[in-house]
């Protein structure tokens, strides 16, 4: 499958005469760009970017990656030959782990081919295929799926392999609106979230179609799931970013982080989203309350204008309300993207957001930042990484920890907002300096600091303090 306005070059010829190193300077050349591979049994997908439109039988297609991942098994010394002709699949007696040389293959090929960053998705895996790729849970369009697909989720993450999620509103099989609507708001928060189908007889289930057909409610809730994962990007960057170097899970069953409880233990149809969000979905027919399980500890729920405290702790039935039914642990501060529609671009093109969710006047956090493009940018030291503190006597300290990305692109801290703080009139300064606005508001303190992240030094550390205009603290 690609994108529709691809345009399809015949770049392996019938006879086959083009060489492999032919083929990739022809792509490069002439600006066809992958953005990610998939592999469906012996069925590879695509998309990209390019223009006009898609020209080209399927055929082609796969020739061109038969003649790219050729190319690149031989650059690795012929592990496997995972693709030959069209539609035809070899290997030399690996069975299952044929799955791993795939991918890695295919990673290579991508990279190759795309000089920059992106993925690669299998449905076939091993051992150690997270290094290289993620992968799709496909399920049937029914709820029984839907609330299958945590479980594998969640599995799917202990196993390596967290870039992970099922097809939104499922892959094959009508979907009611009422199913495509829940599955919506969970799907917003796999690690892997896309809505894709694979029958083209089944009618159509993106978000906006819905509205076309009059169920105006199930596209604006996929919108506002979608603009709340758009939010959290930064923060999901930055738990892949540790799933990658210290093997952590992204997406989490709640005895992880609740070991000690034992209600916990039994919990597969909450989860975690690393070690702040707690998303707790509707997942059954006709449901307009959950009954979930709030672990003992300080939350926080989303409000129009912030969050504030969240006073309730163990099993509670939660409402049907106008935001995911996503709960925000305290003692932890996240790095939050833009508001407002989006995509991954505007996250970068727009001031970052620092939101702290204060557990006993104390809260920490990390945020992971590169270019997003570059490949081994991790291995290369080509990133920064900054933590974050909060003190309860009303001081945010910012570290500069890990520097080695450098760009001349806006890379902005824009404001700081702490959560459970008393009515005051405040004043803020940074490294000593005032800034302004600084203004309490429905529970909350909004500070904005303006800081450029990218003038950072190794080590450098930026002081964000405030007090009332008695000179007290207004932290809870």
């Amino acid at each position: 499958q690609a994108n529709n306005n691809l345009h399809w070059t015949p770049i392996v010829d019938q006879q086959g005469e083009r060489d492999e190193h032919d083929t990739i300077n022809y792509i490069n050349t002439n600006g066809w760009k992958l953005e990610s591979i998939a592999i469906n049994d012996t069925r590879t997908q695509a998309t990209g970017t390019g223009s006009n439109h898609q020209q080209q039988p399927q055929s082609i297609f796969e020739r061109i990656f038969s003649d790219i991942l050729s190319h690149i098994e031989k650059g690795l010394g012929g592990i496997s030959h995972i693709f030959n002709g069209i539609g035809k699949r070899s290997t030399r007696s690996v069975n299952s782990p044929s799955a791993l040389t795939t991918v890695s293959t295919a990673r290579s090929g991508l990279n190759e081919v795309a000089n920059k960053r992106g993925f690669v998705l299998s449905k076939s895996t091993f051992v150690g295929s997270g290094q290289y790729a993620g992968t799709w849970l496909t399920k049937n369009s029914q709820w029984a799926d839907m609330r299958q697909s945590i479980i594998g989720m969640l599995e799917y993450n202990l196993f390596g392999i967290p870039y992970v999620g099922a097809d939104i509103c499922g892959s094959n099989g009508v979907v009611t609106a009422e199913l495509c609507k829940r599955w919506s708001q969970v799907g917003a928060f796999y690690p892997l979230s896309r809505n894709n189908h694979d029958n083209p007889n089944d009618p159509a289930q993106d978000p906006a179609v819905w509205a076309e057909r009059g169920n105006q409610d199930v596209t604006k809730d996929a919108q506002t799931s979608l603009l709340v994962r758009y939010e959290v990007l930064p923060y999901l960057y930055t738990l892949f970013y540790k799933a990658h170097v210290f093997g952590n899970t992204v997406a989490r069953p709640l005895f992880h982080e609740f070991p000690t409880d034992p209600e916990t233990y039994a919990i597969d149809q909450q989860f975690m989203l690393g070690p702040v969000a707690l998303v707790s979905p509707f997942l059954f027919e006709n449901q307009t309350t959950v009954s979930a399980y709030i672990p003992d500890d300080v939350w926080y729920e989303p409000t129009q204008e912030f969050v504030k405290l969240y006073p309730h702790t163990g099993h509670q039935n939660l409402a049907d309300g106008q935001f995911p039914p996503v709960y925000l642990r305290g003692g932890h501060i996240i790095p939050m993207g833009f508001t407002g529609p989006a995509n991954s671009q505007a996250i970068r093109d727009n001031p970052i957001t620092m939101e702290v969710y204060p557990k006993n006047k104390q809260a920490k956090g990390d945020m992971f930042w590169d270019d997003g493009d570059s490949i081994n940018a991790i291995e290369q030291g080509r990133f920064n990484f900054f933590e974050m503190e909060l003190f309860p006597n009303c001081t945010v300290t910012i570290t500069n920890k890990i520097k080695g990305y450098n760009t001349d692109k806006q890379y902005v801290l824009g404001r700081v907002l702490v959560a459970n703080t008393q009515p005051a009139n405040i004043t803020a300064t940074l490294d000593g300096k005032p800034v302004e606005p600084a203004i309490f508001k429905e529970e909350h303190n909004d500070i904005t600091v303006n800081i450029d992240l990218n003038s950072a030094k190794l080590g450098q550390t930026w002081v964000i303090e405030w007090q009332t205009t008695d000179g007290t603290c207004n932290l809870n």
